[in-house]
């Protein structure tokens, strides 16, 4: 059942991953243009049930169909592709041995706990369950919460939740922890991919000389580099810990669609489609990193075309620049059109309280440094490096230390990303960009872990170091990999286990409310414990969920006008936020509550007592 759950989901990717024929040997780069054209067109695919509503289960057989019949249509070319993707693993199985080890230790927290770590996962997963009870696209969150829309802040992951529940026959908190876990997974391959080809084919697009010199970068460099940053780097992992995951999901899928757009040579149908699908996926997940992602390249092109500027004779503009911007253009364009099921259908009308919140938000201490104007560079530059952390701060030492030891300086691509970052960062201080309320500095710090990859791949495939590299035993190679990967991945993880509220206590009690409160009866709860799950995994509403700043004022007034007749208080708080119920006062306060089911220190009353027996709501 769940290979058969595996390969619907895989399926899709395949004949759109098929017509790109560079580096199509590299196992790495087919596994990783499979897995994320895959999900991209899920992501995409499942807003069109607002136009066709024939349901999830049409939704997959109409997918599977299509699927099958552009597989048979080009059986021979995948019987080809396959046959060299088996030669390669042959030849050189190191590098996607190390990257499936790095997928596999990903799932660890998966047998630990039964949901994903982080408040704003609960969120998520309710959104994947209405999706489930809809059987399509909600029109609105009845009536789990009440807020008219449905989209406004991005659906991806849990569509894609939601599509993985109903194959694979579980509940939509499982299907998203599972969604988020595999959102961290595929970092690795995006990275990988990036490094191999905006280092090597790419960078024709510099000119003439650089198109008859530029190789692709070596597998083992691409991999090393890609999974030293990937498990190094503090973010993207540590939103694992607080339940950010489409965020990772939104920079996976954007940073997986540069390669494919910089190798675009025209506007075939075939080729247009597959960056078009992961553009528009990301900007269903989540909008901050693709725009942002969007500004960054465009400063990086205008650098890079300032660099090389005596390299764009007239014919290289019409022979190169030419047809690569006419596929561009086209993917980008096709990428809104894709977009229209879910844009027509959005509605985001921030309340000027709601855009101060932001702001404020933006501007903690924690998300960018308060210090004068004039100390803002080089505090912002301290900064970055604490909150990507130590260990990507060393790995980036490393290797500007090995660059100039061996003469490989840092160039214009990634210091052209990281300046154009830096500044995109330094625009929460003034807010003079379009849109700069979706610009969150802290999602922008992922950001850079596709420049430090890029650094740390060309240097390692110098030719100064690629022999040395060579000379060392590919066990050593993967023993050390693994350390990499055992010591980041496991680090973060544990860490976010640690952050999981829901308990086999918390289980039992939800299964108590679902046979003995009836739905949509309103509960009463803490944010910091189990109870934000309720939604999700009960069907019931609670008054302090977590909801998005996109709908925080949607949702006031009905905080304040609710009295709910029942409480539940979890038996593990991660929280103190929002949390006025105490286990112990509340048992004692007889007055005003009577306990109807307890396991360990999980607890459901009934309020018994008058409406000022309530906390006032968040």
């Amino acid at each position: 059942m769940t290979l058969l759950v595996l390969l619907l989901l895989l399926l899709p990717g395949v004949p759109l991953a098929a017509p790109w024929q560079t580096l199509r040997r590299d196992p790495v780069i087919a596994l990783g243009r499979v897995v994320l054209l895959a999900l991209a067109f899920w992501i995409v695919g499942f807003w069109f049930l607002r136009w066709l509503p024939i349901g999830l289960t049409g939704l997959v057989a109409v997918v599977s169909a299509l699927t099958l019949l552009l597989a048979a249509w080009h059986r021979r070319e995948l019987r080809s592709w396959a046959a060299e993707l088996g030669g390669s693993v042959r030849e050189n199985p190191g590098p996607l041995l190390l990257i499936l080890g790095v997928l596999a230790l990903r799932a660890i927290p998966l047998l630990l706990v039964p949901v994903a770590p982080g408040a704003d996962m609960s969120m998520h997963s309710m959104m994947a369950r209405l999706i489930l009870d809809a059987d399509g696209v909600p029109t609105s969150h009845a009536p789990l919460l009440p807020i008219a829309d449905f989209g406004g802040y991005g659906a991806g992951m849990p569509s894609f939740a939601a599509v993985l529940a109903h194959l694979a026959a579980i509940d939509a908190a499982r299907a998203a922890f599972w969604a988020a876990t595999v959102s961290q997974m595929v970092v690795v391959l995006a990275l990988y991919a990036a490094a191999r080809t905006l280092l090597g084919p790419a960078r024709r697009l510099l000119g003439p000389p650089a198109l008859h010199t530029a190789e692709p970068v070596s597998s083992w460099p691409a991999t090393l580099a890609a999974v030293a940053i990937a498990c190094g780097s503090r973010d993207p992992q540590a939103h694992f810990l607080w339940g950010g995951n489409p965020t990772v999901l939104s920079f996976a899928l954007a940073v997986a669609a540069l390669p494919l757009l910089a190798l675009l040579r025209s506007a075939r149908p075939a080729l247009v489609l597959a960056p078009a699908l992961l553009l528009a996926a990301a900007a269903e997940t989540h909008a901050v990193i693709p725009y942002g992602l969007g500004l960054v390249v465009l400063v990086t092109m205008a650098a890079l075309a300032a660099r090389e500027r005596r390299n764009f004779t007239f014919s290289f503009i019409f022979s190169e620049l030419k047809p690569w911007a006419l596929g561009a253009a086209t993917a980008t364009l096709l990428a809104i059109l894709l977009m229209l099921p879910w844009a027509t259908g959005v509605h985001v009308d921030l309340t000027p309280g709601e855009r101060q919140w932001i702001q404020e938000w933006q501007r903690l201490p924690s998300h960018v440094p308060n210090v004068p104007g004039w100390l803002v560079p080089p505090a912002l530059v301290w900064h970055v490096g604490v909150r990507l952390g130590v260990p990507f701060v060393l790995l980036l030492a490393a290797g500007l230390w090995l660059g100039r030891r061996h003469r490989v300086h840092p160039g214009v691509l990634e210091g052209a990303l990281v300046l154009a970052t830096l500044a995109l960062i330094a625009n929460t201080y003034v807010w003079w960009l379009p849109g700069s309320v979706a610009l969150y500095p802290d999602r922008l710090g992922n950001l850079f872990t596709l420049p430090a990859t890029l650094l740390l791949a060309r240097v390692l495939d110098a030719e100064a170091i690629r022999p040395t590299l060579g000379l060392v035993p590919r066990r050593v190679l993967l023993a050390l990999g693994g350390v990499a990967v055992l010591f980041g991945v496991g680090y973060w993880h544990v860490r976010g286990v640690r952050n999981v509220s829901v308990t086999d206590d918390d289980l039992a009690a939800f299964a108590w409310i679902s046979q003995s409160v009836p739905r949509p009866e309103l509960i009463e709860n803490n944010y910091g414990d189990a109870g934000i799950w309720l939604p999700a995994m009960t069907g019931h509403p609670v008054r302090n969920a977590h909801v998005n700043i996109v709908y925080m004022d949607d949702v006031k007034p009905w905080r304040s006008a609710s009295l709910p007749t029942w409480l539940y208080i979890g038996s593990k708080r991660v929280y103190e936020d929002a949390s006025p119920y105490d286990p112990a006062a509340t048992l004692t306060n007889t007055t005003c509550f009577a306990r109807r089911f307890h396991q360990g220190d999980a607890a459901v009353y009934e309020r018994i007592g008058p409406a000022t027996c309530l906390a006032p709501p968040p």
